[in-house]
């Protein structure tokens, strides 16, 4: 045997040809997986539309005059947790605000009325992360995509 004859001999073994029935399956495979890729990907896109409530300000915001909400930071300077009813009977006893809601669950702070000048001054507490004006929201729904 021959150079030649063993080169033959060797890719036959690493590499043997293909047959009739070994194209059919390859091109099954290939058939089923291109199949499963666009049912995936078309279930995927043609998503039906979630009716949710629309948060997008339709109008300028409202401010509510001398109402100012204090968000808090989640700890001091020395990394003790503040609580958010401490520091709003403070600001009573120190500079004279009324509380109007203390929040403690989805953040940490208080919403009072008094003046900028006071929300300016609790802006400089080093416990306050910062303070915003008060303003009305007003969420419409979307429309409903369902005849009438």
């Amino acid at each position: 045997m021959n150079a030649t004859q063993l080169l033959s001999e060797y890719r036959k073994a690493i590499n043997p040809p293909y047959t009739f029935k070994s194209f059919v399956i390859i091109g099954l495979t290939l058939v089923l997986l291109v199949s499963v890729f666009l049912t995936v990907l078309f279930t995927f896109q043609h998503k039906a539309p979630e009716n949710k409530p629309s948060t997008k300000q339709t109008k300028a915001p409202q401010y509510i005059p001398n109402q100012y909400i204090v968000i808090l930071k989640e700890k001091d300077t020395e990394g003790v947790a503040i609580d958010p009813q401490t520091e709003a009977d403070m600001a009573v006893k120190t500079l004279g605000v009324k509380i109007l809601q203390v929040y403690k669950t989805a953040l940490k702070g208080f919403s009072f009325s008094g003046t900028a000048s006071i929300a300016k001054l609790l802006e400089q507490n080093p416990n306050v992360e910062y303070v915003v004006q008060d303003r009305k929201f007003q969420v419409e729904p979307k429309p409903s995509s369902l005849p009438q």
